[in-house]
């Protein structure tokens, strides 16, 4: 699968996160276990940028970034049960997402 760029990226970005911190978790067996910390890694990349300053840890995140989490699993998963490959700005306001939260 690494010939796909976006993918060696998101995997690079993973290892590096894992590597370089005390995080050091077992290793993503799964896509879903590698996108999971893919998520988690933009999140603390977001809040560091944007708010405290400081690195957090998964139990750390906040009930919103939790809730935002879920409600992209829940449009992806509902998008995955109808075949669709794509989404929009109305398919994200559907599951109660504002365009700007979206944006990990």
């Amino acid at each position: 699968m690494c010939h796909i760029p976006v993918f060696c990226w998101i995997t690079a970005t993973v290892l590096e996160h894992m590597l370089t911190t005390e995080q050091r978790g077992e290793l993503p067996k799964t896509l879903t276990d590698l996108y999971s910390h893919f998520l988690l890694v933009q999140t603390k990349r977001k809040k560091n940028k944007y708010d405290e300053g400081h690195e957090t840890s998964p139990q750390e995140l906040t009930e919103a970034d939790r809730e935002v989490l879920l409600k992209l699993g829940r449009l992806a998963f509902e998008h995955l049960e109808k075949g669709n490959i794509m989404f929009y700005q109305e398919d994200l306001e559907q599951c109660g997402l504002d365009v700007t939260e979206a944006g990990v």
